[in-house]
């Protein structure tokens, strides 16, 4: 009688306890009611929906196709981009890595012209490979977008330190 008794205490406690998973289908459901992504069900359903059902035959692909839900048009997406592209500079330029970083910079720029933070990013990665000119040219674009930043009266200091900079360098030039 003790045995069952114990094992009662051991399967109410295993099912008791909070699933591993449980982060990972709080983000899950956290993504499709935030990002308005397309739900996803549990594992067991996902492994289900890839196997090939008969009409699909041979020819089906072992992965899904993309949810028709992603606009690759949308400025969402192109921002998404863009913030990848500045993660990724943001390394390269702590890494001192400046060209990597002034490319990515610039892919973040395509991707989201509006966007004001690629452009500081670029002021200051130019800074740092002196190279003044483009650095005033990033700076100022940051400061048309972004016009009461809170850091724009840092900006337009560095812009004019720069300019004298830049003043130097074509004298010493001539």
């Amino acid at each position: 009688m003790e045995a069952m008794e114990a094992a009662s205490r051991h399967h109410s406690k295993r099912f008791s306890q909070p699933s591993r998973s449980a982060p990972f289908w709080a983000a899950a459901a956290l993504a499709v009611l935030v990002l308005g992504l397309p739900a996803v069900s549990s594992p067991l359903c996902a492994a289900a929906q890839q196997k090939k059902s008969p009409e699909q035959g041979a020819s089906a692909s072992k992965h899904p196709a993309p949810p028709p839900s992603v606009n690759r048009d949308s400025p969402g997406y192109a921002r998404l981009l863009a913030s990848n592209d500045v993660e990724v500079g943001k390394f390269y330029l702590n890494k001192h890595k400046y060209d990597a970083a002034i490319s990515r910079f610039d892919s973040a720029v395509k991707h989201d012209p509006a966007w004001a933070d690629p452009y500081e990013l670029l002021g200051e990665a130019y800074e740092k490979k002196d190279d003044p000119n483009r650095a005033i040219a990033g700076y100022r674009k940051y400061l048309d977008i972004k016009p009461y930043a809170k850091d724009a009266k840092k900006i337009e200091e560095r812009i004019e330190k720069l300019g004298r900079e830049a003043k130097a360098q074509e004298a010493g030039t001539r």
